[in-house]
């Protein structure tokens, strides 16, 4: 025999978290005012499990922690008020805590981002020389800049200097 539990969750914590959450959202419908940005995977959370456990934005951050540009614009968070975030905090924690008006770019993704369009500018160069034909002159070029140029364009970290 197999026997199966299914752990029913106390209807009044499941009503008292739903309600919280959707006080949240209804209160804050002006969006020239400062907000806080909650996960909709943790909402999703709230409304399926027992226990959510805390607060956890890091689906709208970069791997190092920096809210992504254009997370409130997107379907992945909700807005909430100021006095709505310090009460979600103070029931459940969590974090990382991101608010709308604060507008911070990671700089390390943002330069990763540049590499990788000036990668993709020089590779599609490339083929277009090959299929016009125009790459099949002679170039005297020195052997350790091209050296350092492939090793760039298949993923090196150092741009060949000019």
């Amino acid at each position: 025999y197999i026997l199966m539990y299914v752990r029913k969750p106390r209807a009044a914590f499941r009503k008292s978290i739903v309600q919280s959450i959707e006080r949240a959202v209804e209160e804050h419908l002006d969006p020239s005012k400062p907000s806080y940005l909650v996960a909709m995977y943790w909402k999703r959370k709230c409304l399926y499990t027992s226990n959510p456990g805390p607060i956890d934005n890091r689906i709208l951050c970069c791997g190092h922690g920096i809210p992504l540009a254009g997370a409130e614009k997107s379907n992945l968070a909700f807005h909430v008020s100021p006095k709505q975030w310090e009460a979600l905090y103070k029931k459940y924690s969590g974090g990382p805590v991101i608010r709308t008006d604060v507008k911070r770019r990671c700089r390390l993704c943002e330069n990763h981002r540049i590499r990788l369009r000036e990668k993709r500018a020089i590779i599609m160069l490339e083929r277009r020389c090959r299929e016009e034909g125009t790459a099949d002159g002679w170039y005297i070029i020195d052997e350790s800049w091209m050296k350092t140029w492939r090793d760039f364009i298949y993923g090196g970290e150092n741009r060949p200097g000019p």
